[in-house]
């Protein structure tokens, strides 16, 4: 059972995420709403910045792409943000924007990768230790920005982390440079789209994008395999 013990770096950071989303969700009610405008002017910019940084430093522009538009065709055929609306909808309505948006923030970057398999190889995780304490306060602005959608992805981040942590356990090494590069640099389109959203220059479904990680994902095990 030790491979239970290598989760609880991701088991602190998504309750983190989970208490703070809420608190900022619950504490919305008592700020005023030219506050909560500027923001979420604010968040969005954050988001183009941190976004355009990620995608940046790619070395396969082609593929990346080619994901997206993969992972585009495959979230809108089965529908993924309509799913997920209908499904949280009798719920809390609008949950759903914020879910999707707390989790890309969460989950995209070098510090989820890296510190993932920090924790899945067995060493003092200090990474996701540092991102629970940076998700924490994110999640509280989202949540008062976004709604207690922010709360909910809480879930897929464990579901996401733990994934990681274990593929580390399993397999007993790091992911490549050129593979942690490439999933960030996917990793910040779909932050910049999300930047957009929320600036509301142009609405889109970005759940509908998530399987471009699944097709990236694909092409980079190819990759690595023809090496």
């Amino acid at each position: 059972m030790a491979w239970l013990w290598v989760l609880w770096p991701s088991g602190v950071n998504a309750l983190t995420v989970l208490v703070a989303g809420w608190l900022g969700w619950y504490g919305r009610r008592y700020l005023p709403a030219a506050l909560l405008e500027r923001w979420v002017q604010g968040l969005g910019v954050f988001l183009l910045a941190l976004g355009m940084g990620l995608v940046l430093p790619t070395r396969a522009p082609l593929v990346l792409g080619l994901s997206l538009l993969g992972g585009a065709t495959l979230g809108e055929g089965l529908g993924l943000e309509a799913r997920l609306n209908a499904w949280l909808g009798g719920k809390c309505a609008g949950a759903s924007a914020g879910m999707s948006r707390g989790f890309l923030l969460f989950c995209v970057g070098a510090m989820t990768l890296l510190g993932s398999f920090e924790a899945g190889l067995g060493q003092f995780p200090l990474i996701l230790l540092q991102k629970t304490l940076m998700d924490g306060v994110a999640a509280l602005l989202l949540g008062s920005t976004l709604g207690v959608g922010v709360a909910w992805a809480a879930i897929p981040l464990f579901l996401y982390q733990a994934g990681l942590t274990l593929l580390a356990y399993g397999w007993g090494q790091g992911l490549p440079e050129t593979v942690v590069r490439e999933v960030n640099a996917l990793g910040g389109l779909l932050l910049l789209a999300t930047g957009l959203d929320v600036l509301e220059i142009k609405k889109m479904p970005v759940v509908n994008f998530l399987p471009a990680f699944l097709v990236q994902g694909v092409w980079l095990a190819w990759a690595q395999g023809m090496r």
